[in-house]
Order: C-alpha cells, then sequence, then structure tokens
C-alpha cells in the first residue's frame, strides 16, 4: 500500500514516473503475491482523480493531450542521442565504474597519459578564456564528451546485463531483473512519449544504473569514491549557482527597470520564461505580437536572451529609440552555464544541458516609443 501511494505521488510529480507503476506489477507477478495486485490500483485511483480535476477545471485531461505525430526514423534516432547527452551530462561518477578497463599497466605510461590529460585540459581553459575557443565549438566538445560518457554507461550496463545473463542469470534476486527493466521502461518511455527531451527526463534511470553498476562492478578504492562524490557534488553545486545567478539577473533588473522609469508611463516587455513572471510582477504589460498596443511615450522592455513576440507591426509613424541598457559583466558563478537557450529545460542534439562560458549574460534594452521622423 506505501509502494502504491508513493507511485501515485511520483506519477504526480512526473508522468515520466508511470513505468514504476507497471514495473510494481510485474514486481507482484513475479514473487507471485496476487493478493497484492490490487495496490497497483491506489497509483491507478489517484491518476483518475487527477484526470478528473483536469476535465473539471480545463475541459480536457492532462495526460491524453500529447498530440500523436506521425513516426519518424529521424526524430527517433535524435531523441535516443539525446537522450544519452542527457545521461552523460549529468552522471560523472560513472568514471568509477569503467576506471579499471581504462587503467594501463604500464606505470610509467599511465602517468604520461595522467600528465597528457592535464595538460590538454590547462590549454582548453587558456584557449576558452584568451576566447580562442568560441561558443559554438565549446559547445560541440561537451555534446562529445557528454555523448562519449553516455555510451560508455549504456555499453558498461548492457555489459553487466549479458554477464548476468549467461553466468548467473538463473541465480539472480527478481529485484535485480527490474531494476533492468526499470532502465528499459523509462528510457524507451522517454524516447517515445516525451515531446522534447529534457535532462529532468533522465533522472529516474540513475538510481538502477547506479545500483546495478555497483553490483556488477569490481569495487573502487576509497580515493576513486571520494573524488567522484566530490566531483558530483561539486558539479551540482556549480550549476545551481549559475542557474540562480542567471534568473536572479532578470529578478533584480525587473524591480529596477519599474523603479526607474516614471511611475505615470505604460511599460511593456517581451519575453518568455520566469522573466515574464518577474515582469508582470512588477507591473509592467505583455506585449501583444500581432497587434502591438504601443503609444507614443510608451516604454518597452526587451531582454536579448528570451523568446521575444515579434516587433514588425508596430505602426509606420513610431519608432523605438533605445534609452538605456541593463547589463552585468562576467561572472565566475555563471561559468558553468544552463542559460543560453534554458538549457536545463529542454535540450538536444544540438544544444548541451551545460556548458562553460565565459560571457556575461545577455543585456536587457530599454526602448521609449517616439514619432517617426
Amino acid at each position: 500500500m506505501l509502494a502504491g501511494f508513493f507511485a501515485g505521488c511520483a506519477c504526480l510529480i512526473k508522468y515520466s514516473s508511470l513505468p514504476l507503476t507497471l514495473l510494481m506489477l510485474l514486481y507482484l507477478i513475479i514473487k507471485r503475491h496476487f493478493r497484492l495486485i490490487w495496490t497497483v490500483s491506489i497509483p491507478a485511483m489517484m491518476l483518475l482523480l487527477w484526470s478528473c480535476w483536469n476535465y473539471l477545471d480545463y475541459g480536457s485531461v492532462h495526460m491524453l493531450g500529447r498530440q500523436s505525430l506521425p513516426f519518424s526514423w529521424n526524430e527517433l534516432v535524435e531523441m535516443n542521442v539525446s537522450w544519452l547527452i542527457c545521461l552523460g551530462a549529468i552522471l560523472p561518477y560513472s568514471l568509477i565504474y569503467f576506471r579499471r578497463y581504462s587503467e594501463l599497466r604500464a606505470k610509467t605510461f599511465s602517468s604520461s597519459v595522467k600528465w597528457l590529460v592535464v595538460i590538454l585540459a590547462a590549454m582548453f581553459f587558456a584557449a576558452l578564456h584568451l576566447h580562442k575557443l568560441d561558443v559554438s565549438r565549446t559547445e560541440k566538445i561537451f555534446l562529445l564528451l557528454f555523448f562519449t560518457n553516455g555510451i560508455a554507461i549504456v555499453l558498461t550496463w548492457l555489459w553487466c546485463f549479458l554477464r548476468g545473463w549467461f553466468q548467473t542469470w538463473s541465480q539472480q534476486q527478481p529485484a535485480i531483473l527490474l531494476l533492468y527493466l526499470w532502465v528499459a521502461a523509462e528510457g524507451s518511455f522517454t524516447v517515445l512519449y516525451a515531446p522534447f527531451m529534457a535532462t529532468r527526463h533522465v533522472l529516474l534511470v540513475i538510481v538502477p544504473i547506479s545500483l546495478l553498476l555497483a553490483r556488477f562492478v569490481d569495487p573502487p578504492s576509497l580515493a576513486w569514491r571520494s573524488a567522484m562524490l566530490l566531483l558530483t557534488a561539486s558539479l551540482s553545486l556549480v550549476l545551481g549557482v549559475s542557474d540562480w545567478t542567471w534568473a536572479n539577473f532578470y529578478r533584480e533588473k525587473a524591480v529596477a527597470i519599474r523603479r526607474e522609469l516614471p511611475a505615470t508611463a505604460n511599460v511593456y516587455f517581451t519575453g518568455h520564461w520566469g522573466w515574464q513572471w518577474y515582469a508582470k510582477q512588477n507591473g509592467m504589460k505583455q506585449l501583444e505580437a500581432l497587434n502591438p498596443q504601443l503609444e507614443i511615450g510608451d516604454y518597452l522592455v526587451y531582454p536579448l536572451a528570451m523568446d521575444n513576440q515579434t516587433l514588425r507591426n508596430i505602426p509606420a509613424d513610431r519608432q523605438l529609440t533605445l534609452q538605456k541598457i541593463y547589463s552585468e559583466p562576467f561572472s565566475l558563478l555563471t561559468f558553468f552555464s544552463t542559460r543560453d537557450r534554458v538549457r536545463f529545460y529542454a535540450s538536444d542534439t544540438q544544444t548541451a544541458p551545460w556548458v562553460i562560458s565565459f560571457y556575461a549574460i545577455p543585456p536587457i534594452l530599454v526602448f521609449q516609443v517616439t514619432a517617426k521622423h
């Protein structure tokens, strides 16, 4: 009953948890706990009540709102590659699992390889700092690194599965089989059903992958475990700080812009995401793209990094005159960046979940509507 309740809560938090309910049913069948199969109805009833609320509140069921698209092999490949990239981007401690396969027996040669890696890393950061590597090239490097890491994780996971199948599969516990099914079900559900790939879509497979690899791969030394734990915690921390710093820029600038403009003036804004909420909270009005309501004397706030409405429909007798630019210089707090094109929200084979960047946060432009001369 407790498992059913938590499965229902997980589904309400994120629909990608739906395969867990199926795994719960399979586990009861494998263990022959047929008298407990009714507990699967607990998450089912929770989803049913949620769907009824959707219908009463919006007139349709949210879960059924996903539009069916024609099957495309290209789209399938795109989603699979994007899934691997996301997995590799947020699982840095995977090095601990295939560490021993990359270690060389010759100590001298192994030491040379380690120094070569250090030198190449130093050269990469120096070139990036001197702007010898632009954002597009850095993006490609990180996409390749993340994809390689994701491939290595999946291949190691498959190797564990095949070794267990041919050697001691008959002795494995049903829970081990469920862990494999967990990875396969979650991955397939995300690739086939999600409208786009995102970092949060692969979070649920980290648990079973980590448990399986920890079970079948030789345990590493304490030093390796400590290093990988520190690496994972550090990456989580710097990405979280970067994300907060980026959001805080728009939160503070929304307050400052409205405070510095005339209190009686109409202030319109373009843009989406969290900036939209901050702007409205501070009394700005959202610009209508198809019918701009700009009058002479009004102000328009235009953040360059946001998805903005088109400005092509502004009346011909008016023009936008730049009044002020709100910007912020580069900071080490945003060096590990998730900001460009809202990477954590959505990513693909061209956009990495995160990247390193020496660029400042794109500025916010403030225009005033004046008569065209």
